[in-house]
C-alpha cells in the first residue's frame, strides 16, 4: 500500500511540476515579441515602472527605424521582418547585460539604462545607430543600408513613466526632423519641435537609405 500511494503522489507531483513549467512558460511567452524575442510593450511598461521606482541616473531610449514603410515596399514584408529581427540582434550586442530592449510595435524600439551617466548614454545610442547602419543588409545581392533615429530622455525625480514616455516620444521626434541617423536628448517636454525637413515648403523629400 505505501509504495502504491508513493507512486500516486510521485505521479501528482510530476504533473503539477508540469504544469507550473507550462505556466512559466506561457507568462514567458506573453512578456515577450514572437518576431524579435525582445521584451514586448507589456513587459517593457513593468520593467520602465519597476526601473523608475529605483534610485539613480536613468534614460530611456526611443528608437525608429527611419523610412520603414518604404523598405517594406520596396523589399517586401518578409525581408522586413528579418531587417526587424537583424535590429534586434544588433541592438543586444550594443547595450549592456542588465538593459531592457523591448520593441514596442511596428518599426519602434525602447530601451531601459538603468543606472548610466549621460556620457554613456550618449556613447551607446551612437554605438546603436553606427551599428545598424553597419550592418549588410541584402535583398537579391543588393546591399541594403537601414538607419535608425533615437530619441533619449533622462529621468527626473517629478518624471512618471508616461511623462518620460513623452519627452523621449518628443526627442525622437526631433531627430527625424533633423535629418534621421542620429540621436536626440532631452530632459524636457519640447514646447515646439522642428518642422520636418521633407515636409517643410519648398524642401526636397529625403532620400531612402535603400
Amino acid at each position: 500500500m505505501s509504495v502504491l500511494v508513493a507512486l500516486v503522489v510521485g505521479l501528482f507531483l510530476e504533473r503539477e511540476k508540469g504544469i507550473l513549467a507550462r505556466e512559466e512558460l506561457l507568462l514567458q511567452d506573453s512578456l515577450r515579441d514572437p518576431l524579435t524575442g525582445l521584451h514586448n510593450r507589456r513587459s517593457f511598461d513593468a520593467e520602465l515602472a519597476r526601473v523608475l521606482a529605483s534610485p539613480g541616473e536613468h534614460y530611456l531610449l526611443y528608437a525608429d527605424v527611419d523610412h520603414f514603410k518604404r523598405v517594406n515596399d520596396r523589399y517586401g514584408h518578409s525581408f522586413g521582418d528579418e531587417a526587424l529581427r537583424a535590429i534586434a540582434r544588433t541592438m543586444l550586442l550594443c547595450v549592456r547585460r542588465n538593459d531592457i530592449v523591448a520593441r514596442l510595435g511596428g518599426e519602434e524600439f525602447g530601451i531601459i539604462l538603468a543606472d548610466i551617466s549621460r556620457e554613456e548614454a550618449q556613447r551607446l545610442a551612437d554605438r546603436l545607430i553606427a551599428a545598424v547602419a553597419a550592418f549588410d543588409h541584402r535583398a537579391a545581392e543588393e546591399r541594403i543600408t537601414i538607419t535608425l533615429s533615437v530619441g533619449a530622455a533622462r529621468r527626473r525625480a517629478d518624471h512618471s513613466p508616461t511623462m518620460l514616455m513623452s519627452i523621449a516620444d518628443m526627442a525622437l521626434y526631433e531627430a527625424k526632423n533633423s535629418g534621421r541617423r542620429r540621436a536626440v536628448f532631452c530632459t524636457e517636454p519640447m514646447a515646439e519641435p522642428t518642422q520636418p525637413p521633407d515636409t517643410a515648403k519648398g524642401a526636397p523629400k529625403a532620400e531612402v537609405t535603400v
